[in-house]
């Protein structure tokens, strides 16, 4: 177990449930969480459905890193306008965006809480 150096994300992993599982308790070896608490977050994060699965260990990684107080790199942050990644909000924007964007929050319209 070295230094931990770059946050952790479930962005860009594996999306099967055990791979996400195995990630995130890596990540909780790496921080030496007792072995206790790591049942304890299996526990939560199993009792539910999918959506609860990602919820729960998000949150846990979200802890770690603030813990360790690791922060993503600025290419890994999401678009502030639409809420996505790699999105095309930041290129020229004399250029023509290929999707709308609402008039009202900037957000893309798939991801307008405005209606």
């Amino acid at each position: 177990m070295g230094v931990i150096k770059k946050a952790y994300s479930l962005v860009g992993q594996d999306g099967n449930a055990y791979s996400l599982l195995a990630y995130t308790f890596q990540a909780m070896r790496n921080a030496k969480r007792s072995k206790e608490y790591m049942d304890v977050v299996k526990k939560d994060a199993t009792s539910g459905d999918y959506n609860n699965l990602i919820c729960v260990l998000d949150a846990e990684l979200n802890k770690i890193n603030t813990e360790f107080n690791l922060s993503h790199d600025d290419e890994d942050e999401c678009c502030p306008n639409c809420g996505w990644y790699d999105c095309e909000c930041d290129e020229d924007e004399s250029e023509e965006d290929d999707f709308d964007h609402c008039s009202g929050c900037g957000k893309s319209q798939y991801r307008c809480e405005c209606e």
